[in-house]
This record gives structure tokens, C-alpha cells and sequence, in this order.
């Protein structure tokens, strides 16, 4: 018996025919069903999918024109030390 987070609460059976008992928290299924619903709309790929764009792109910074003359008045201002 597995928890919804994948901890073993019960062990596995010896070979033949048994029985597991474990305790569980029914709380923690619907806790784990709320992050990932594996029987809801996450298995449907005609409905979803994850698209990740890993090429680079060049980073561009802006700065508001008042924002841009105080930080280059800092660079100006800095003691040296």
C-alpha cells in the first residue's frame, strides 16, 4: 500500500496469498488529488500540453529614463575605496 505521495505504508506481500493492512489519511488523497488529478484534464493530451521553448534569447534590459540617469549618477557617486 502506497500513500498519494508515494511513501510505502505497508510492505510487499511475501510470494503467495495475504493481506495489507495499513492505515491511511483521507486527507491526503484530496490533498495530493488537488496538486495532480491523473484521471482529470492532465490525462487528456488532446485538451493539454507543455510546450517548452529552450533556445536562447538574448536579454534585454529597459530602464525609465529617470531611473537610468540615478543609476548612472551612482556608478558616478561611488567612493573609492
Amino acid at each position: 500500500i502506497v500513500a498519494p505521495y508515494g511513501l510505502y505504508l505497508s510492505g510487499p506481500l511475501p510470494e503467495g496469498e495475504g493481506m495489507a493492512v495499513a492505515e491511511i489519511d483521507l486527507k491526503a488523497i484530496i490533498r495530493q488529488k488537488n496538486s495532480l488529478d491523473t484521471i482529470g484534464h492532465y490525462s487528456r493530451p488532446d485538451i493539454l500540453r507543455l510546450k517548452i521553448d529552450r533556445s536562447i534569447r538574448p536579454v534585454e534590459e529597459k530602464m525609465a529614463p529617470h531611473l537610468q540617469e540615478i543609476s548612472e549618477g551612482y556608478d558616478q557617486e561611488k567612493p573609492e575605496s
